[in-house]
């Protein structure tokens, strides 16, 4: 299988060289090409004024992969329209930190293996409940057979938000419903010395999210936190479409009329 690998975290970053490592060793064929700098939290931006500067990563003498001076998503765009078209599936990670709630919609890791829908491909988005690069190596042993069940089974072209518990020993895999969370963050207001304002964005975990509301009809899934809670790696499929089909048939109704 041919694989296109990207990340948020950028090239030279503990989470992308496992996956990469994990998919050479499962023997499939591994195009990486990942943004030149850390570029978590961009979500779908995309480069349109600037041109992209491209540059090949060695590592140990040997070619390691591409650095584009870009967002996550420039950098799989690149390499679906031009530099490796004939993919068979989009693969990133592994996120430090893992990617729940409200993360999906602000994470490049994510929108990085969402472009991958856009260009009718399977896509695969890992991310690890730990931003320590210590706990990733563990992974080269734990997720070999999991890497390899996950890459068979995911073959329809929507995205995989895929979690990782940062575990002894992961009991399985379980697919999971997102979890109804916000930030609970909050802004330092600082001063320079020439006195102007600026603000500092502190991240103090997560909270409830008050208004949204699981339907009745999917509350028979667990939730993801609580999955990677109980020492799972969790799946969670999310497709193109945004619409909201109740409340769609909901104004049509009020229009009609």
């Amino acid at each position: 299988m041919k694989i296109l690998l990207s990340n948020d975290d950028g090239i030279e970053a503990t989470g992308i060289s496992v996956l990469r490592d994990l998919l050479l060793g499962l023997g499939h064929e591994v195009f990486l090409i990942a943004p030149l700098k850390h570029q978590s939290g961009k979500s779908h931006a995309i480069t349109l004024y600037e041109p992209l500067m491209v540059s090949s990563k060695y590592k140990d003498g040997e070619f390691y992969g591409l650095a584009v001076d870009g967002f996550p998503v420039d950098c799989t765009r690149l390499g679906l329209i031009e530099l490796c078209k004939d993919v068979d599936v989009v693969v990133t990670g592994i996120n430090h930190g893992y990617n729940i709630g409200p993360a999906m919609y602000y994470s490049g890791t994510i929108a990085a293996a969402f472009e991958g829908i856009l260009h009718n491909k399977p896509s695969l988005a890992f991310s690890l409940n730990s931003f320590k690069d210590e706990d990733m190596a563990p992974l080269r042993k734990q997720m070999p057979k999991f890497m390899e069940i996950l890459l068979r089974e995911c073959t329809e072209s929507l995205l995989y938000n895929i979690n990782i518990p940062c575990v002894k020993k992961i009991k399985g895999i379980k697919p999971a419903r997102q979890s109804m969370l916000n930030f609970a963050d909050y802004y330092e207001k600082r001063h320079t010395p020439q006195n102007k304002d600026y603000y500092w964005l502190h991240f103090s975990g997560f909270e409830p999210q008050p208004f949204a509301k699981v339907p009745k009809r999917n509350q028979k899934y667990q939730d993801d936190v609580t999955l990677i809670r109980e020492g799972y790696i969790t799946i969670t499929p999310m497709q193109y479409d945004l619409t909201n089909y109740d409340c769609l048939k909901k104004l049509q109704k009020k229009f009609e009329a």
